[in-house]
């Protein structure tokens, strides 16, 4: 039993460490919030969005729950950090006036072309979704 008790704290140690908090996961455990109408991680990833969800997550955890049933699942969407090299120079400029250089950029693919962009602010090692829009790939890549 002794030999157990260090292996099961590795084995959760390992798993936390591998199961990343970064900008796409973040975007992810959105989706998956809105799915599974998870208010409380929803509202709280959301947080430090640029307009209030507070009264409307309802409404807004259907919409974004909408979107994952329409891309076919959440696994289809290919949720990816976008580099900010390759973010256009007006976007990048005033992300960057906006929030310091703590922000990341995160594309959902919705399909037909179509791209949901979210921009993530970093605070304290946590990412906040602080605002997001259905592009093209045009609108927002060099």
């Amino acid at each position: 039993m002794k030999k157990l008790i260090p292996v099961l704290f590795l084995s959760l140690l390992l798993l936390v460490g591998c199961s990343g908090s970064g900008p796409a996961q973040t975007v992810a455990n959105l989706y998956k919030a809105a799915v599974d109408h998870d208010t409380e991680s929803f509202v709280k990833i959301m947080s430090h969005f640029e307009e209030d969800v507070i009264g409307y997550e309802e409404e807004a955890m259907d919409d974004i729950a909408s979107m994952v049933i329409d891309a076919g699942g959440i696994d289809k969407m290919n949720i990816t950090e976008v580099n900010k090299n390759n973010i256009i120079d007006e976007a990048s400029e005033f992300l960057t006036d906006e929030y310091g250089e703590n922000w990341h950029v995160v594309s959902a693919d919705l399909g037909d072309e179509v791209y949901f962009v979210w921009v993530l602010h970093e605070l304290d090692g946590n990412y906040y979704v602080v605002s997001g829009d259905d592009l093209s790939k045009d609108e927002f890549l060099k």
